[in-house]
């Protein structure tokens, strides 16, 4: 004989403290249990956004595209690079940032490796569209 299986059932008497928000407890007439207000989270937020570094897309000349499919199993990737920033290259979290303001308006993958976005598929004439539109040159 096989064993017997246990109810994972919640009977509905039971104490429910450990539940976090209950969006009908003014309807009940409990006390809302205190949240973060707006205020603290917008604050927060803007915090985080201003510690990340923005790429300047005006500041950056010659920025090369080109399409290669060695060494991806014949698959065909549009290679982005060329970032110059003052003395070196651009932060990583503005390369990253830039990553995925071209993956949404692209509608394709993308990934950065080393200083280098690659993007999935033959994306030439969108990406470079889309660079120009933003102020950058493409050699």
């Amino acid at each position: 004989m096989g064993k017997r299986k246990t109810s994972k059932k919640i009977a509905p008497d039971a104490d429910a403290r450990g539940f976090g928000h209950n969006p009908f407890a003014a309807h009940f007439g409990a006390s809302p249990q205190p949240t973060d207000s707006p205020q603290n989270t917008a604050e927060s937020s803007t915090e985080a956004s201003s510690g990340t570094a923005t790429l300047d897309l005006h500041q950056q000349k010659n920025l090369h595209l080109r399409v290669e499919r060695k060494g991806r199993g014949g698959k065909t990737v549009t290679l982005l690079g060329g970032f110059k920033a003052g003395a070196g290259t651009p932060p990583k979290d503005a390369l990253e940032d830039l990553v995925g303001q071209l993956k949404r308006a692209l509608g394709c993958g993308a990934a950065l490796e080393d200083d280098t976005i690659v993007l999935q598929g033959d994306q030439r004439e969108r990406a470079a569209s889309w660079l120009n539109a933003r102020g950058a040159t493409l050699r």
